[in-house]
């Protein structure tokens, strides 16, 4: 029954929304887009309200939101694109596990919604930024470079973090 309550949410309306039993949708890969130009792309991290937040150009009006476990949020637009990520007052750890990386690329990942779920999501925080993981993972299959900013870690076809890299923290 929950199976098809999650064929009729997302295959019909395309829109994401929280599950009962604390799961919720995976993004698929489909396809990757050139990148044609420098992107903006936005990383913060607001302590006094535990905020992680990534800012995509493709970030608009039109967004579907993919509610995460753990405090978080996807949105992302009719094409596949990721817009937004935000965590508030997400699970977080600092330890400093490394993981292998297949191939890597650069470009712009598009997704679509599956029935499929996350869970379990949470923030490593590092050095050099923060990695959003969505499903844990040691090998990571494809490593695709959005700009400078972001890398999207793809496992089995699945996106399973965003590596927010040079991060500003908002006071």
């Amino acid at each position: 029954m929950l199976t098809q309550l999650l064929k009729r949410l997302w295959v019909s309306n395309r829109e994401v929304s929280k599950i009962k039993g604390g799961s919720f949708a995976v993004l698929k890969l489909i396809d990757i887009q050139r990148l044609e130009h420098e992107s903006s792309v936005n990383c913060t991290y607001t302590p006094s309200v535990q905020t992680f937040n990534i800012t995509t150009e493709f970030m608009t009006d039109e967004c579907k939101p993919i509610q995460l476990e753990g405090g978080g949020c996807i949105w992302i637009n009719i094409n596949g694109a990721i817009g937004e990520v935000e965590f508030i007052y997400p699970n977080t750890i600092q330890k400093s596990d490394s993981f292998v990386v297949g191939q890597s690329c650069n470009g712009i990942p598009l997704f679509e919604v599956t029935t499929s779920m996350y869970e379990n999501c949470y923030i490593q925080i590092l050095e050099e930024g923060f990695l959003i993981w969505l499903k844990e993972s040691t090998k990571i299959d494809l490593l695709i470079s959005h700009g400078h900013q972001i890398d999207y870690l793809i496992s089995n076809s699945e996106l399973c973090g965003i590596f927010a890299k040079n991060s500003t923290i908002i006071k």
